[in-house]
């Protein structure tokens, strides 16, 4: 419940964030076609989830968090074993995933310098149209 709530709480910030140097970095004429670009790629990969996720859980994670399963002796101690482990240890395993994805996009210096490094091309666009 905990990570749950961290997770929602940081969701909205880290999608206005993201969404916020998309459009002040990509040219106005190519935003079109970048934002349904980027929009298409994020549903493609959301269904492909969707598609795998059952099958995942019921086929694999679930047997192996059952009384007796494999990780029954290991992971089974800190979140439990028995009827809906699966899916338990597959929002644990995607929770610290996300927590190792930001903290290597963190560690890189060329992404935390993306504001300074990148130039708007909001500046270009209003300077070209000023003159």
């Amino acid at each position: 419940a905990v990570s749950g709530f961290g997770y929602l709480f940081a969701r909205p910030i880290v999608a206005s964030c993201n969404q916020a140097i998309w459009q002040s970095k990509v040219p106005f004429d190519l935003q079109g076609r970048v934002f349904s670009l980027q929009r298409a790629l994020e549903r493609s990969l959301l269904v492909l989830a969707h598609l795998s996720a059952g099958p995942l859980v019921d086929g694999l994670l679930e047997p192996m968090m059952a009384d007796n399963g494999l990780l029954a002796g290991s992971i089974g101690r800190i979140i439990g074993t028995g009827t809906g482990r699966g899916i338990s240890l597959l929002f644990l395993v995607l929770g610290i995933s996300t927590i190792v994805v930001a903290i290597l996009a963190y560690r890189t210096p060329r992404l935390r310098r993306i504001e300074q490094e990148l130039p708007d091309a909001i500046a270009s666009h209003l300077e070209g149209a000023a003159s």
